[in-house]
Formats: structure tokens, sequence, C-alpha cells
């Protein structure tokens, strides 16, 4: 996995700064050609859903995507109930937070609709490039979230219809894919949540992992700078909480990658300050750019971490995210 250096990286996010604002950048529409029929299988409410299979058809190929999703027992069809995108880790499968951890117990108690698709092998890219070698699909993991799973929930369970019903989480790559996703399309989301991300792609630029995707740093500093950098992507997330923690003796992921972003939010939410200096707020209170930060020590880059996480984030996405 990816290492950084935080000091390094505090320098790149004060350069980055100035060009950041407190106005949200253009991004992509998450819109989608692509049409769904109605699911016609059966929901087994109060379980997980394990043979729901996203097909659809790329430059006149068939692909296919396993997704399973548990309903909560208070689900009826056709209820727009609140919605979790869940995300595995690098070499991890859909069944992973459903094997490692007792997620649905709190998707019941808060009454959540869990969403895992099947993504081993992808870092949640928002582009491929002609220096990629490490392509999960023929559509960049990231951009797929967005243009094929998210519109295939809403046509086919009508489901993540509604942003502020919809939140994306995820630990290790997946970490890194649900910030990168919220912010490289946040009409779609209305909070996430990362668990021992790396979100500084420059403070990495000796990665192999990354250079399989964005080519080697030194060839391609713009590239590495500019495209799918959530550090410089972070200024979308004004209006989407984040939820984040780290090991502090995490060895793979450094847990400085998680406090860089921390410092890159409060910078940004410093910029929406008013003349006073006094911090803006939005409707009902929330401020710009809010998030939490769990640092816990004696903690490393596993499931006997995450596997914590479901209790930590579930109270924090029924805060942000609206109820029936």
């Amino acid at each position: 996995m990816m290492k950084g250096s935080y000091v390094f990286g505090v320098v790149i996010a004060v350069m980055l700064g100035v060009f950041l604002s407190c106005e949200t950048a253009q991004v992509p529409a998450g819109g989608s050609a692509y049409r769904f029929p109605e699911y016609k299988g059966t929901v087994s409410a109060g379980s997980w859903n394990r043979s729901i299979v996203i097909t659809y058809t790329v430059d006149g190929v068939q692909e296919s995507v396993p997704v399973q999703i548990y309903f909560p027992r208070s689900y009826r069809r056709g209820r727009n109930m609140r919605t979790l995108i869940g995300l595995h880790d690098l070499n991890g499968s859909m069944s992973s937070w459903s094997r490692f951890t007792r997620i649905e117990d709190y998707a019941e108690r808060h009454n959540y609709i869990l969403v895992c698709p099947n993504m081993p092998g992808t870092l949640y890219e928002t582009k491929y490039f002609p220096e990629t070698t490490r392509k999960w699909n023929r559509i960049p993991g990231g951009r797929w979230i967005a243009e094929i799973l998210v519109p295939y929930l809403r046509q086919s369970f009508g489901i993540a219809l509604d942003k502020n019903k919809t939140g994306i989480f995820g630990c290790s790559t997946g970490a890194r894919g649900a910030v990168l996703v919220a912010s490289a399309y946040p009409e779609l989301f209305g909070a996430a949540a990362g668990f021992s991300g790396a979100y500084d792609s420059l403070a990495a630029a000796d990665s192999r992992l990354l250079w399989s995707v964005y080519g080697e740093y030194k060839k391609f500093k713009k590239r590495w700078k500019d495209e799918d950098n959530v550090i410089r992507l972070a200024e979308n997330l004004k209006d989407i909480p984040l939820i984040l923690a780290h090991g502090k003796d995490d060895t793979t992921v450094p847990y400085d990658q998680t406090r860089l972003l921390a410092i890159r939010l409060l910078q940004l939410r410093g910029k929406c300050s008013d003349k006073s200096g006094q911090e803006t707020t939005e409707e009902g209170g929330r401020r710009p750019y809010e998030f939490h930060m769990l640092l816990r020590r004696n903690e490393y880059h596993n499931w006997a971490f995450w596997r914590t996480m479901p209790r930590y984030m579930m109270p924090l996405f029924d805060r942000y995210l609206e109820a029936d």
C-alpha cells in the first residue's frame, strides 16, 4: 500500500490552498446513459441478498459486477430508505464488510440499506490513461460507482434517489475511494466515511500501486496533482460531512494521511469565515467542511480495527442523513 510523508504533504496542501476557494468546483454531474429495469427478483428483508448482478454493455462488450445488498426488516418495496454504499480494500470483495463485521446489526438499528459492490483491484479511480496497466473493469472504479451503481440502485430499487439520504464509506483503498467519489460527485452523497485511507497522492509519489493507474510520478506530475487528488478535490466537500478514522500504529498507510486531510478541511473552513473571522454555518447550524476524526493508538491496518467502525460511524451518519 501507499506510504506518505506528513511534512511533505502539508507543504503541498498549503501550495494547493492558493488555488482553492469556498466555491464548489465544477465536477462531473454523475449522469448516466445506462438504463436498468426494475428488479423483479425476491428481496429478502432482514438478510443479505447476495445473488444480485449488475449487467451492462460497454463498447459492445457485456460486463457483469456482483453486488450484495442488505435490506433491513423495515424495508418495503418502493420505499426510498437511507442507503450506504460500502467499499472494500484492494484485495477484498463484496462480502468483506459482512464477513468481518456485524454491520447489518447497526443497519437494523438505524434503518439503513447497505450496498456492497464487488470491486477487487480498483483504486476507485475516475479515469484511465494510456499508461494505466491496472484496469479492474472497462469503466474506472470511481466513475463506475457514479455512472453505473447509483443509477442501478435508483432505477431498479428506487433507492439512493436523494443525496441527503445517501452515504458512502470504505476502509483502506475503499476509504480513499469513498472520499474520492464523494468529492468527485458531490451531488450524489450527503455524507462519507473513510477508515485508514490514503488521500494525498503527491505524498505517495513512490507508490507503484498509484503508478499502475496514473503512470510514473516523475513523468506525469501535473496528472498526479490534478487527477483524483483528494486533497485538491476536498473543496467539493463543503456540504458533505466526513467521518474519518485511522490507527496510529498503521505501518501500511501512515495515519498522517488522515491528519493531512483534516488539516486541508480546516484550511478550507477558514476560507469560509465572514469578515469578522467567525465561521459561517450552513442551514441547520452545520459548519462548512464538517468532519469527525478518530485516531486510535495500538490499532493497525486490519479488520481488527475496521470491525469497530460501524459502531463509530452509524450514529454520525444518522446525524447527517435524512430519515424517512
